[in-house]
């Protein structure tokens, strides 16, 4: 690597160490990843069906997913978006 990279990189950290509030969850964490809600709504109906083969699982999935309103689509992302707001 080259000298001054380091450099910047320290220089960088220490900027950013003092104006940027670190959020202390695991990166994979599903309150950062909204579609994780939706997937929720989206098993719960798929369980209403107890599909008994691939194909079966494959329709209803795709049947439940249509059934999902845009309004519960943006619900949930609304809610789980405030749930990650960091004052």
């Amino acid at each position: 690597l080259h000298p001054s990279y380091s450099l910047r990189k320290k220089a960088t950290v220490a900027f950013l160490k003092n104006r940027v509030k670190v959020i202390e969850w695991p990166s994979m964490s599903p309150d950062l990843n909204p579609i994780q809600h939706l997937w929720g709504i989206l098993k719960q109906q798929v369980e209403h069906h107890s599909p008994s083969s691939i194909q079966a699982l494959k329709e209803v999935l795709l049947e439940e997913w249509k059934q999902i309103d845009d309004a519960i689509c943006r619900q949930d992302l609304a809610l789980s978006l405030e749930t990650m707001v960091v004052i």
